[in-house]
Order: C-alpha cells, then sequence, then structure tokens
C-alpha cells in the first residue's frame, strides 16, 4: 500500500438545506445508515484480529455512512439509495491507524470493506418500502456525476495500484465542464467526455474516429465515467 494513498481531488460536498425530513419520511434512508454502520462493526473485527484492537477503522467506516443520510433523506425515493451508497463511498478511508499514537497500520486497505458496507446500507435502503417521495435538497447532476463516477472506479481495486487516483481525477476533470454547459440536457454528456479524455489508456481509432480502451484500467476508467454520465442524467430528470 503507498505510504500516502491521497486522492489528488476531493468530491466536491454539497450544501444541503437546513430542514431534514424526520425518520418516517424516509426509513429507507435510516435504515441504510443502520445497517451500514453496522457492517462496519462487523467488519472492524477483522481489523482488531490482524491489526490489533485499537485501529481507527469504524469509526471513519460509520463517518461515510453518516454521509449518505442527509442526501438520501433530501433525495427523491427513486433515487435516494444510490444517493446514499455514492455519498458515502465517497468518504471512505484509504488508510487505518492507531487510535492513540496516530501511527499508520502497514498493508491495510480499508477502503474495500468500508465500500462493501456502503453496499450493504444501499441494499437495505432498496429492501424498505419508501412511498413516493419528492426531493427536498438541493443537488448538482455534475457533482453527484462524480461520486457515482468515483463509486465505480474503487469497487474491488487495489490501493496500493496507480489506478484509483488516475479513475478520481478523470471523474473529477468531468464536473467543470459540465458546470459550464448552458443547457441540461448537454451537461452529463460532457461530463462523459471529459472525464474519457482524461482516463489512462484510452486510444482513437484512426479510421472512425472513437475512443476504445486500450487496457483493463482504461475499460474501467471509462466505464466509470460512463456510470457518472448515467447518474447525472437521473438527477436532472
Amino acid at each position: 500500500m503507498r505510504a500516502a494513498p491521497v486522492l489528488p481531488v476531493a468530491i466536491v460536498v454539497l450544501a444541503f438545506s437546513c430542514a431534514q425530513p424526520a425518520y418516517g419520511q424516509a426509513p429507507e434512508c435510516q435504515k441504510a445508515l443502520d445497517s451500514c454502520k453496522a457492517q462496519c462493526a462487523v467488519d472492524h473485527k477483522d481489523f482488531v484480529s490482524s491489526l490489533g484492537p485499537r485501529s481507527n477503522y469504524q469509526g471513519q467506516c460509520e463517518y461515510a455512512c453518516t454521509q449518505g443520510l442527509t442526501p438520501c433523506q433530501e433525495q427523491d425515493s427513486a433515487n435516494a439509495c444510490e444517493t446514499f451508497f455514492t455519498r458515502c463511498v465517497s468518504e471512505c478511508p484509504w488508510k487505518v491507524r492507531e487510535l492513540y499514537t496516530g501511527t499508520e497500520y502497514e498493508n491495510s486497505d480499508p477502503f474495500q470493506p468500508c465500500g462493501k458496507a456502503c453496499a450493504t446500507g444501499d441494499r437495505a435502503c432498496k429492501a424498505t418500502p419508501s412511498g413516493n417521495r419528492t426531493r427536498t435538497g438541493s443537488f448538482d447532476a455534475c457533482v453527484d456525476g462524480q461520486a457515482a463516477c468515483y463509486a465505480f472506479c474503487m469497487a474491488q481495486e487495489d490501493s496500493a495500484s496507480s489506478f484509483p487516483d488516475d479513475c478520481a481525477r478523470a471523474c473529477h476533470d468531468g464536473v467543470e465542464p459540465c458546470q459550464e454547459a448552458t443547457v441540461d440536457r448537454y451537461r452529463c454528456g460532457r461530463f462523459f467526455a471529459n472525464c474519457l479524455d482524461s482516463c489512462p489508456d484510452i486510444g482513437i481509432d484512426e479510421d472512425f474516429g472513437e475512443p476504445y480502451a486500450e487496457s483493463r484500467e482504461g475499460q474501467k476508467c471509462g466505464d466509470s465515467c460512463k456510470e457518472g454520465e448515467r447518474f447525472c442524467d437521473r438527477i436532472l430528470k
């Protein structure tokens, strides 16, 4: 694992409205939070056995879960669970430290179990009846596209490789052109095109002028950009 696996770009955090729906109005979101935290506790036992009893993994994992709650509550019912998942994954840790000394544990990869906890919350969310709820918060489709792109990048990836940083950078590079589009229907397409331009190992076919992946990393980054475009479109509708 890299000595300081800090992502080059941060997922932009939106300012949400102060009014938060009560638990009864978004029960699936609370269920997502509870299930996500429960999975954090289960996986913490693995870190306890391998790293010692005082790692800060559980606290970091639970923090990621909590970051999905309010966006989930303020999102419409059709997109709430996926919003919980992408916002949760965006906050998953890349390193684990000893609680009291701050010493970073070597050879730990907390991102993947944290992502699993977020996915557990997502499944619990989708399994909970939610009714038909309209959106109450303010959302930027370009930023949510970035979050979805990032979550797809990171799935089952080795944090010791350069791919997570490269793919995260590509997701980031799609945001500003998306936001600069003056017509909504062009926003998500611009996110995809600029994200893809920043992906590693993407070539251009000389005969047709179409992009193609030259490696597994290029393919996955391109797929991540497409996932970001898809969720961006969902938020705009």
